[in-house]
């Protein structure tokens, strides 16, 4: 399910690519819309053996709602693999964090979970076998790197997206960075 009508086109078209014995498209199924609100309308009925979510839940605020949606339209003995954002329990993030968050990450601070809130949403929802592994320090190598080499190919970013994309794109991969670098940014897998 992807809520962007580019994405999901894209997502369609590179299952269409990929060559394989058997015909992908008979096995996976794109759906583009807002997935909670069309769980909640019924639309799928213990559909998935596995359900993945890159970097996309901490835009959605109601964490309860979308964890409880997750586990309903999962087959029995189905699985969650969750890699996200999550707040550190023990520190606030500054005021110029929450900005960052909320005007580069259209990410709301206050309703991002803390590990421990991750965990008790997912068993609220009825998930049981949670692991959750920290991704912190690889993301923040990842970061970094991707901020300096994109600041260093200034000169191709220019020709291939212009001037305007590429000062966008270099000021959210400079904010992202400055989050994992400064502390606060933490990153995790859960499933």
């Amino acid at each position: 399910v992807e809520l962007q009508e580019e994405a999901h086109k894209c997502s369609e078209a590179i299952t269409g690519l990929v060559k394989s014995e058997v015909d992908l498209k008979t096995m996976i199924t794109h759906v583009c819309g807002d997935f909670v609100k069309l769980a909640e309308k019924g639309d799928f009925e213990k559909d998935f053996d596995i359900m993945t979510s890159f970097l996309t839940f901490l835009h959605i605020n109601d964490k309860e709602s979308l964890f409880r949606q997750c586990r309903s339209v999962l087959k029995v003995g189905g699985y969650l693999v969750i890699e996200d954002y999550y707040k550190r329990s023990d520190e606030k993030f500054t005021k110029e964090e929450e900005l960052v968050l909320r005007d580069e990450v259209y990410c709301n601070s206050s309703t991002l979970p803390t590990k421990e809130e991750y965990v008790k949403h997912l068993r609220k929802a009825g998930f049981t076998d949670i692991q959750f592994t920290d991704m912190t320090e690889d993301w923040s190598v990842f970061v970094k790197s991707r901020y300096q080499t994109y600041e260093a190919s200034k000169e191709r970013q220019l020709k291939v997206h212009g001037e305007e994309t590429f000062k966008s794109q270099l000021t959210f991969f400079k904010h992202v960075n400055s989050l994992f670098q400064n502390g606060n940014g933490k990153s995790a897998t859960l499933g």
